[in-house]
């Protein structure tokens, strides 16, 4: 199902590369919101749409600030695919680097308070 608005396109993807940086399944993740094994990998392939209860428990399960990400994908975030893309890696490259994550090569490691 086609998406009118990129700037959700943009907040899926980046979701997605939160929880598997901080490698949490989709199944795992579903688990922990307390829905069905397939909720994750049905709104992270398009074909189902998040409400804004469903945003905030998926932010509070990857430790992510709602306001911080809406903010961030709405209303910050620059026009244009590939620079989506571009802005995408770097907001989720700041957020886990000033969560304490070290980047190697492109690759999170693990949180240095354990």
């Amino acid at each position: 199902m086609p998406n009118i608005y990129p700037s959700y396109d943009v907040l899926i993807r980046l979701l997605r590369e939160v929880r598997k940086e901080r490698q949490i399944t989709q199944e795992e993740l579903s688990e922990r919101l307390g829905k069905h094994r397939t909720f994750v990998t049905k709104y992270e392939s398009g074909d189902r749409r998040l409400d804004v209860f469903e945003l905030q428990a998926i932010c509070t399960e990857l430790s992510l600030d709602i306001h911080a990400v809406v903010d961030a994908v709405i209303g910050k975030t620059p026009p244009g695919t590939s620079r989506h893309e571009e802005y995408l890696h770097g907001f989720a490259k700041g957020f886990l680097i000033g969560k304490g994550y070290k980047v190697e090569g492109g690759v999170f490691a693990e949180n240095e308070d354990g």
